[in-house]
């Protein structure tokens, strides 16, 4: 997922801090964020992603949730609470940068691994000025 001109994000690996599973995330064209595999948690369905478009003083996106149940086939989402925005932050315990994420009583702790591109553009003018002083200097500079 290109960020901007200059950065590029190649991979993003949740870790779950009290199971130590590592989750992969994935994109879809035309999201700025990247998502997780539904989550099921008593009657609902989470589905967590971290938002790109949305970025912390720290340049960490936020974490965001959608939670639903499912009746009659169809998606009916709950009411956005606090749990919806979930901002990174030390755990003081444990010195870790991380996002806990509430849910009534699911919670979870989560790490992230990025892999980021940076890209830059440069101009340069490559010269022959070191030799034509070297030359000066020796005497053997010939016009």
């Amino acid at each position: 997922m290109k960020l901007n001109s200059g950065t590029e994000i190649k991979s993003v690996e949740f870790t779950d801090v009290n199971t130590n599973k590592k989750i992969l995330l994935f994109e879809r064209i035309g999201s700025r964020c990247h998502f997780r595999d539904t989550i099921r948690y008593e009657n609902y369905f989470v589905r967590l992603r971290l938002d790109w478009g949305d970025i912390d003083k720290y340049g960490e996106p936020v974490l965001d949730a959608d939670i639903w149940t499912e009746v009659n086939e169809k998606k009916v989402f709950k009411k956005k609470g606090v749990w919806h925005h979930t901002r990174k932050e030390i755990d003081t315990k444990t010195d870790q940068w991380k996002y806990i994420f509430k849910f009534k009583s699911l919670e979870l702790h989560i790490t992230t691994k990025k892999t980021i591109a940076k890209f830059l553009t440069a101009k340069a003018k490559i010269t022959n000025s070191l030799a034509i002083n070297y030359r000066k200097k020796q005497g053997s500079f010939k016009k």
